[in-house]
Protein backbone atom coordinates (compact mmCIF):
# COMPACT_ATOMS: atom_id res chain seq x y z
CA UNK A 1 0.00 0.00 0.00
CA UNK A 2 2.79 2.40 0.90
CA UNK A 3 4.64 1.52 -2.31
CA UNK A 4 1.47 2.16 -4.32
CA UNK A 5 0.96 5.56 -2.69
CA UNK A 6 4.61 6.49 -3.20
CA UNK A 7 4.39 5.53 -6.88
CA UNK A 8 1.22 7.58 -7.33
CA UNK A 9 2.83 10.54 -5.59
CA UNK A 10 5.94 10.36 -7.78
CA UNK A 11 3.95 10.00 -10.99
CA UNK A 12 1.73 12.93 -9.99
CA UNK A 13 4.81 15.03 -9.28
CA UNK A 14 6.43 14.13 -12.60
CA UNK A 15 3.16 14.87 -14.41
CA UNK A 16 2.97 18.31 -12.79
CA UNK A 17 6.62 18.96 -13.62
CA UNK A 18 6.08 18.08 -17.29
CA UNK A 19 2.82 20.05 -17.33
CA UNK A 20 4.59 23.14 -16.03
CA UNK A 21 7.46 22.43 -18.44
CA UNK A 22 10.05 22.86 -15.70
CA UNK A 23 9.65 26.64 -15.83
CA UNK A 24 8.63 28.79 -12.92
CA UNK A 25 9.69 29.20 -9.32
CA UNK A 26 9.17 25.57 -8.29
CA UNK A 27 11.99 23.06 -8.49
CA UNK A 28 11.45 19.38 -9.29
CA UNK A 29 11.62 18.38 -5.61
CA UNK A 30 9.06 21.00 -4.62
CA UNK A 31 6.70 19.83 -7.36
CA UNK A 32 7.18 16.20 -6.28
CA UNK A 33 6.41 17.24 -2.70
CA UNK A 34 3.29 19.24 -3.53
CA UNK A 35 2.08 16.64 -6.03
CA UNK A 36 2.44 14.06 -3.29
CA UNK A 37 0.53 16.21 -0.81
CA UNK A 38 -2.31 16.74 -3.29
CA UNK A 39 -2.55 13.02 -4.00
CA UNK A 40 -2.49 12.24 -0.26
CA UNK A 41 -5.43 14.58 0.36
CA UNK A 42 -7.37 13.17 -2.62
CA UNK A 43 -6.65 9.59 -1.59
CA UNK A 44 -7.63 10.26 2.02
CA UNK A 45 -10.91 11.81 0.87
CA UNK A 46 -11.66 8.81 -1.36
CA UNK A 47 -10.96 6.42 1.53
CA UNK A 48 -13.27 8.38 3.87
CA UNK A 49 -16.10 8.44 1.31
CA UNK A 50 -15.71 4.73 0.58
CA UNK A 51 -15.78 3.87 4.29
CA UNK A 52 -18.89 5.96 4.93
CA UNK A 53 -20.64 4.40 1.92
CA UNK A 54 -19.75 0.92 3.12
CA UNK A 55 -21.09 1.73 6.60
CA UNK A 56 -24.42 2.97 5.26
CA UNK A 57 -24.81 -0.06 3.00
CA UNK A 58 -24.04 -2.51 5.80
CA UNK A 59 -26.42 -0.60 8.08
CA UNK A 60 -29.20 -0.90 5.51
CA UNK A 61 -28.63 -4.65 5.23
CA UNK A 62 -28.79 -5.06 9.01
CA UNK A 63 -32.28 -3.56 9.11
Amino acid sequence: MVTLLLGVNLSAGVFLYVLLDGTGPLSLLEILFWGGQIMNVVGFGIILVARSLRRTRSGDKAR
